[in-house]
């Protein structure tokens, strides 16, 4: 693999670690209570919750398999380039 095939393995890691992290700071206000609020803003703030619920679950689900990918593709390098080394020695023996 590749210095730039390496690069997209480390940013694919880094979006799926910091998906989550923005989610959760674009949706912070959502979770703040009202002073003094009325049953119809209760009812409003409940399902404001909700639907930020929905997106922070969403965000960490495609956070996790983005991360996990950059993973996959390090530890599918670091396996290409180990063989290739072996392979490398074995033929100049």
């Amino acid at each position: 693999m590749t210095t730039s095939g390496r690069m997209i393995g480390v940013l694919a890691i880094c979006g799926g670690l910091l998906l989550p992290v923005a989610s959760c700071m674009a949706t912070a206000g959502t979770y703040l209570p009202y002073q003094d609020p009325t049953p119809e803003l209760l009812k409003e703030q409940a399902e404001a919750i909700a639907r930020a619920d929905l997106l922070n679950l969403r965000a960490m689900t495609a956070g996790a398999l983005l991360a996990l990918t950059g993973l996959a593709l390090l530890a599918y390098g670091a396996v290409r380039r180990r063989r290739g080394s072996t392979t490398n020695n074995t033929e100049r023996s």
